[in-house]
């Protein structure tokens, strides 16, 4: 319900690079990404939007899952390198940078997801856990 709602709000376009689901490339839909407040010396991470990208757009924001992707056989390196060329000439014609590093970050154990008003803690008990779970060989 939410996505589709989404969706509908840019009228079936991504948010990011403008194309209609039906013109995309890789896949004719759109995927859901959400978007996050982060205060990283808090430790606090607060869904705020829902918005609709197309498949090239969210795999741009996610370039790290389709960098792990690429190294396991799941994709391939032209994916990778097309993704990457689509995403950084949005970042250039948009006259956007990347953010820089924060200078604090909360400890594993203070981080809360926030959604919808609720606090949630980590799954994980450490980021040596976390790397296990989703990066096993």
């Amino acid at each position: 319900m939410v996505r589709q709602e989404a969706y509908a709000k840019t009228e079936y376009r991504c948010a990011a690079c403008g194309v209609h689901k039906a013109f995309a490339k890789y896949h004719q839909w759109l995927e859901a990404h959400e978007f996050y407040k982060i205060d990283y010396a808090l430790g606090r991470m607060e869904m705020t939007e829902i918005c609709a990208l197309c498949h090239s757009c969210h795999n741009y924001i996610h370039s790290g899952r389709l960098m792990r992707m690429v190294q396991t056989g799941q994709a391939t390196q032209k994916k990778l390198d097309d993704i990457i060329s689509h995403g950084d000439k949005i970042i250039f014609n948009a006259g956007l940078t990347m953010p820089d590093e924060p200078q604090v970050i909360a400890a594993w154990s203070d981080w809360r997801l926030i959604l919808y008003g609720k606090e949630y803690p980590p799954l994980w008990r450490d980021r040596q856990e976390w790397m296990e779970h989703y990066f096993k060989p």
